[in-house]
């Protein structure tokens, strides 16, 4: 939730330092309660998550969100058991995964 929070806030921050339109933000997140709180308009949560809900509105809206699957999910290499070589033959680290550079359908 908090790295969401913080996602909001640097998009927000970004497009108003640079010069450079941007016409729309996309946000990934691995964390199926926070795309549940995002996409959620009950306003009955808990202080501290409905503060942290009204910043994400403020800064985004629900359709901004994506999840992110763990089997696609750069952050979960680790905890996979991968080899070095294994990681530096996939080379999306540099490159970042395939789902980013993919066409969305909406």
């Amino acid at each position: 939730m908090l790295a969401a929070v913080l996602a909001s806030r640097q998009d927000k921050i970004t497009k108003g330092e640079i010069d450079i339109p941007i016409h729309d933000s996309v946000f990934r997140t691995d964390s199926t309660c926070a795309m549940n709180y995002i996409r959620s308009n009950d306003q009955r949560f808990h202080t501290f998550v409905a503060n942290r809900v009204a910043i994400i509105h403020d800064g985004s809206s629900s359709s901004q969100w994506r999840y992110v699957n763990t089997e696609v999910n750069l952050a979960d290499d680790t905890s996979r058991g991968l080899t070095i070589d294994s990681l530096i033959k996939k080379n999306h680290w540099i490159r970042g995964p395939d789902f980013v550079w993919e066409q969305e359908s909406r």
